[in-house]
């Protein structure tokens, strides 16, 4: 430790039968193991005028000890002066989709489906770019398997491998939440195709998020990676609210949210 913060407080501030200045001589005597020093006469009359923030540690201390004034109410305007000038992002819903359970491969995914040199795409997804390929693969766990998990285009440069919360307890995994391409640590299972098997790391739990153009996310408020609150249901008895959903926001992306129920549509709100 180099430097040591202190409040100065306010004259008339009490802690039980110490005043603020002997609470800070008190702090320092603590952290005298690492050399800190403190200037008794210093610490007792600090000169706070025109904002100072003196230093008030002995000669000899190896670390600096700073004495500063409370300012709540310079930070209390601060703050509100903030959030008054800034926009109220847009309103409106958006569509909310099922991501089911998938794989993302790499690039040379052929010994394990099949002799052909490339997937076969079957039909395209939601997401401009995106595909699904004809072949499919079984997830093996320690306990059960789950059969024909799609996989999905482009190709990656890491192998994926994504299941919702329910299909960890039958494969018998504990899979961890993550963010797409977040897959440092993560646990292994065993993929099984028509030509073979192999054991691949990369198993998560994605995370929920909304893609969203730049365009899109500019209008509504939105920035790259800024978790926001999903509301679904909003016109029904029974409201679900998603808190901390990231946000993905990319060139040539379909806006919508993903999650593992059932599709609807939602409304989001951002966190303050």
């Amino acid at each position: 430790m180099k430097i040591l913060v202190l409040n100065a407080g306010s004259s008339s501030l009490k802690f039980g039968v110490f005043d603020i200045a002997s609470m800070r001589r008190r702090i320092c005597d603590g952290l005298a193991f690492m050399g800190v020093q403190l200037d008794f006469d210093r610490n007792d009359a600090p000169d706070l005028s025109d904002h100072a923030a003196p230093q008030t540690q002995s000669y000899g201390s190896r670390v600096r000890v700073i004495v500063t004034e409370t300012a709540e109410q310079l930070m209390i305007a601060r703050e509100t002066a903030h959030a008054l000038a800034r926009k109220a992002p847009a309103t409106e819903t958006i569509p909310v989709a099922v991501s089911g359970r998938h794989v993302h491969f790499r690039p040379q995914p052929s010994k394990l489906c099949s002799a052909r040199t490339t997937l076969r795409r079957t039909k395209p997804l939601r997401q401009p770019g995106h595909w699904a390929a004809q072949e499919r693969v079984t997830l093996e766990g320690p306990k059960e398997r789950l059969e024909r998990v799609a996989i999905l285009g482009p190709l990656w440069e890491r192998r994926q491998v994504e299941v919702s919360r329910t299909d960890s307890f039958v494969l018998g995994i504990d899979v961890p939440l993550r963010e797409s391409g977040q897959l440092d640590g993560t646990p292994s299972v065993t993929l099984i195709g028509p030509a073979g098997k192999l054991l691949s790391d990369g198993l998560i739990v994605a995370a929920r998020h909304i893609h969203a153009t730049p365009q899109d996310a500019a209008r509504l408020g939105l920035a790259d990676r800024e978790l926001i609150d999903v509301r679904v249901g909003a016109r029904r008895p029974r409201t679900d609210l998603y808190a901390s959903s990231g946000t993905r926001r990319r060139e040539g992306i379909h806006r919508n949210a993903h999650r593992n129920r059932r599709g609807k549509r939602c409304r989001y709100r951002r966190l303050r």
